[in-house]
């Protein structure tokens, strides 16, 4: 083995022995103690900001829905429409080639 690696493990050793806490360790340890997230003004703004969007996300959903029926009921009313509209203009050019086709004597 190569003498440096030796010098790693021994700094290793050495950074990593025990240490006895010190007498006030405790204190400083609770004083220390982070707030629980949703009692930090941050995590309260993230709670509301999540309640705000798992809110306003499922309405902007049913709204797209909506609007997506109407334009669909609207673009049948249109085809209904066209059909009709087709299918007098199919009547009326039958009714002409019947005429049409008397007046020759072909029927």
């Amino acid at each position: 083995m190569m003498p440096e690696e030796f010098d790693v493990e021994r700094e290793l050793r050495r950074a990593l022995h025990p240490v006895d806490p010190t007498k006030d360790f405790s204190a400083q340890f609770v004083a220390r103690r982070p707030v629980a997230f949703w009692k930090r003004p941050v995590g309260r703004l993230a709670i509301a900001a999540s309640l705000i969007v798992f809110l306003l996300v499922p309405a902007g959903v049913m709204e797209e829905r909506a609007r997506e029926r109407r334009r669909g009921e609207k673009a049948r009313d249109e085809l209904i429409t066209a059909l009709h509209i087709t299918g007098k203009t199919l009547q009326k050019t039958r009714q002409r080639v019947v005429r049409q086709l008397n007046r020759r004597g072909s029927i």
